[in-house]
């Protein structure tokens, strides 16, 4: 899901999306066939569905998922259901790229729906999403602890239990997974990935050994855009900008529709100190975003008044955007409001801006309040609950 706001949908969404089939057959053939071989030919577990158009609908979005186009992943997979409406493990894939709060729910419960007719590769992971909805990583753990044991040689398998120990911080043991499957399929893409941004964010981090997994992921997939951008991230996590922020700009060169590598290069841009063109990269990517992403994207650019030593001007920035959101015609508005008002709590209580950080809560509460609620489960209304509870406390104790 493009916008989870809480720990459970992180958790959910976390379990990498382990499919495909015995076989090694391709998606439909199209100009970018030539990634499935690092891809969505690279599965070794069962999926269920009698339409052929549907396979191959799916495999296409598996082969977007892996690199890191979420937002035309969906569009395959629903054309997957499309095709074949009881084909469970492309609702919850559906699901693991929805665009809001409610297409994911909607779509794992059709998951589970027409989970009867699956194999047990894929009821394990829908079994595994609703553990992370739920918030019972320990239960996520064992389902994806039992996907391994029944299918060892699916590399899919060792990434879905390596994204459940990473829910719980077992960060060593989820490299481990992630190396088993790449002793299984050492050209996986997302294995590299996944791998090179475990070192990037997880603990112990060991940023030279996450630059050498993305660049052996742009080694398979050099004209790929996302590829760049994860060569950048691991120069960005070296503090070497520069590098970070060629990478990006190459990445965006070979598809100029790919709004997040002009984040990105604002991201080295605003460190770098250019803070005007780092608000052009944030313009420039507002202006070709897809989805959320026109929202999702603004609050970086209010960020820049933060570095460039204005707080109150990224407070009144971020304001504005809450205030316009209704009119963008993104599929959440809600949850982007949501970010744009922490983002007000967190710089106005950092620089003891009482009244803006009190003026952002009282927005903020009802509508994390009513995120639970349309949550629709106790573990997830209980995280919400307990965001408002830190976010007070912290606030009143720099008071």
């Amino acid at each position: 899901m493009q916008c989870a706001s809480n720990a459970s949908i992180r958790a959910a969404v976390a379990v990498v999306v382990a499919c495909g089939v015995y076989s090694r057959a391709a998606a439909a053939q199209g100009p970018r066939a030539a990634l499935d071989p690092i891809t969505s030919a690279l599965i070794n577990h069962p999926i269920t569905t009698s339409s052929a158009e549907a396979r191959a609908r799916f495999l296409e979005g598996l082969r977007e998922f892996d690199l890191g186009r979420f937002i035309d992943a969906n569009v395959h997979f629903k054309a997957a259901v499309a095709a074949d409406p009881d084909f469970a493990f492309a609702y919850l894939n559906v699901a693991n790229t929805a665009n809001s709060l409610a297409d994911f729910k909607t779509n794992l419960a059709f998951a589970e729906q027409h989970a009867a007719g699956a194999s047990d590769a894929e009821r394990i992971q829908i079994q595994m999403t609703r553990k992370g909805f739920d918030n019972d990583l320990a239960g996520q753990l064992a389902l994806g602890e039992r996907l391994v044991q029944q299918y060892p040689q699916s590399p899919r398998a060792w990434l879905a239990l390596a994204a459940a120990q990473i829910g719980l911080n077992k960060n060593e043991d989820a490299r481990a997974s992630i190396v088993k499957a790449l002793e299984i399929s050492p050209k996986l893409y997302v294995a590299h990935a996944t791998l090179g941004n475990d070192y990037i964010f997880g603990e112990p981090h060991d940023f030279t050994k996450a630059l050498a997994h993305m660049q052996e992921a742009e080694a398979l997939a050099p004209d790929e855009s996302n590829a760049h951008l994860l060569v950048g991230d691991a120069y960005r996590a070296q503090h070497n900008l520069e590098q970070a922020r060629d990478e990006y700009l190459r990445g965006h060169e070979l598809d100029p529709r790919n709004a997040v590598l002009l984040v990105k290069a604002g991201h080295a841009n605003t460190f770098l100190g250019d803070y005007a063109a780092a608000r052009a990269d944030y313009d420039s990517a507002m202006a070709v975003g897809r989805a959320n992403e026109k929202a999702a994207y603004a609050p970086f650019r209010a960020y820049v008044s933060v570095y460039a030593g204005d707080p109150a001007a990224a407070i009144d920035e971020l304001n504005r955007l809450v205030a316009s959101v209704d009119g963008l015609g993104v599929p959440d508005p809600r949850t982007n409001k949501v970010a744009a008002l922490t983002n007000v709590v967190v710089i106005a209580t950092h620089t003891r801006n009482r009244a803006a950080a009190e003026r952002a809560l009282q927005q903020l509460e009802p509508l994390l309040l009513q995120q639970g609620d349309e949550g629709g489960n106790p573990a997830f209304k209980r995280g919400q609950q307990a965001q408002i509870a830190y976010l007070e406390g912290w606030t009143a104790a720099r008071r």
